[in-house]
């Protein structure tokens, strides 16, 4: 989305993200996707971990 609305500071951290040597991309079973989906649907809960590290919750 960075790309497309023209924000090209987003887009750079979001390169720098991608490249950090600590990040693990880990693959995740259909089942996990789908139970996942369920868990969020009724909430609209999102987790994940920030630009630095840390934990993020948003509702």
């Amino acid at each position: 989305m960075p790309l497309k609305k023209g924000d090209s500071d987003l887009a750079a951290r979001y390169e720098q993200f991608f490249q950090l040597p600590s990040l693990k991309i880990i693959e995740l079973t259909e089942a996990a996707v789908e139970r996942a989906t369920h868990l969020r649907a009724p909430t609209n809960l999102h987790i994940f971990r920030g630009y630095r590290g840390e934990p993020v919750c948003s509702l």
